[in-house]
């Protein structure tokens, strides 16, 4: 979890030492936004991002070419739960 009140605190500074280029991490998109506003040039969010990858992975196969599974058993069940040969 980010420390929003030290992250706005140390932006502050390095803004008032004229650092030219300031990174932060932000926890939340209203973190991110008063980052934006003390003029932070990169701000990362690794949650955020890993939660977009994983919803498009989920959305979008990487390999659309492997077949579905069937779950569905080969073999009919007997009443008792055991498999039962198929007569043809």
């Amino acid at each position: 979890m980010t420390n929003v009140v030290a992250s706005l605190m140390t932006a502050t500074a390095l803004n008032e030492l004229r650092v030219r280029e300031i990174w932060a991490k932000a926890g939340s998109r209203q973190h991110h936004e008063a980052l934006t506003r003390l003029g932070v040039t990169r701000i990362i969010q690794p949650e955020r991002d890993a939660g977009l990858a994983m919803a498009t992975e989920i959305r979008i196969p990487h390999d659309l070419a492997t077949p579905s599974v069937n779950c569905r058993p080969t073999l009919p069940l007997g009443s008792a739960g055991t498999a039962h040969a198929m007569r043809h």
